[in-house]
């Protein structure tokens, strides 16, 4: 819909060249980034920096799993998008020590679940978690909203972000400052990755 809006502007009469400009990037940008749509686009649910889910429960405290073979559970309405799915959680396994199985009688398990947006929350929550898929999420998105799920946080909020890249306050939406605050995570001693999966885009 936001994108049907912004193709809607960008044919209106007297557009600078530079405004036309400026609106087929946002198109793009919005094609190449579903993991800002959810917030910009839904009301459903809390997030922090575009799709990172709030909890409504104030004891709820994102962890690490207890376990590293992770069962999951692929919502019916999601049926055309397993393939997807399943090729994430691959591009997981194939270059760590965690694996997923389809869920049998586990009570703590990811759910993956239809939405407008790409989004989840960080780290084990205990019971069904939900993983939001929608339709613009691609691969890339998926693995980058499972290793959410699995408690990483995203790579720009990392405190010694200042030494690999600025932030350009001046060209943050307005209300939006909050989803580049820095957080003192675990980063397992290693070393800043701009072309991490979990870094934002320029």
């Amino acid at each position: 819909m936001l994108q049907l809006l912004v193709v809607a502007f960008l044919f209106t009469e007297n557009l600078e060249p530079d405004q036309e400009d400026w609106i087929i990037r946002a198109v793009h940008y919005m094609d190449s980034n579903p993991e800002t749509l959810q917030e910009l686009m839904s009301n459903d649910f809390a997030l922090r920096e575009g799709d990172i889910v709030l909890s409504d429960d104030r004891n709820a405290v994102g962890s690490r799993w207890l376990t590293t073979k992770i069962p999951y559970e692929i919502s019916s309405d999601l049926v055309s998008r397993t393939g997807d799915i399943l090729a994430a959680m691959e591009m997981l396994s194939k270059h760590t020590c965690i694996t997923f199985h389809e869920r049998t009688t586990e009570t703590d398990y990811l759910f993956f679940r239809p939405s407008k947006g790409c989004a989840s929350f960080v780290g084990y929550k205990g019971g069904k978690q939900l993983v939001f898929v929608g339709p613009q999420c691609i691969v890339g998105n998926i693995v980058h909203e499972v290793l959410h799920a699995l408690g990483f946080h995203h790579e720009h909020t990392r405190t010694d972000r200042g030494q690999y890249i600025t932030i350009l306050s001046e060209n943050i939406m307005s209300g939006k400052e909050k989803n580049f605050q820095m957080y003192d995570g675990e980063t397992f001693n290693l070393a800043y990755d701009t072309t991490s999966i979990m870094h934002y885009g320029r």
